[in-house]
């Protein structure tokens, strides 16, 4: 029986494709309470947009500003609440 991911590990599994596993686990439990006091583990859809928009810069570093944007535009298209 497998458990259900939780909202922040599927977007770190999305994330993890440009930035690495590690990256992506590291940037959501830094990113998220950061952004909107919680933990990963009880981040809600109306939050994570604040949380995308926290590790812009971030990903800006790692991918360059046009890559970087449009991850962060396509992630929060897919996650709209």
């Amino acid at each position: 029986m497998s458990e259900e991911k939780t909202l922040a590990e599927k977007i770190g599994a999305r994330l993890a494709k440009y930035i690495g596993e590690n990256n992506a686990r590291v940037a959501m439990k830094t990113f998220v309470p950061r952004a909107v006091g919680v933990s990963p583990e009880k981040l809600t859809l109306p939050q994570v947009p604040a949380v995308l928009e926290a590790m812009l810069p971030m990903l800006r570093t790692l991918l360059g500003a046009q890559a970087a944007q449009k991850l962060i535009d396509d992630i929060k298209k897919e996650y709209q609440s």
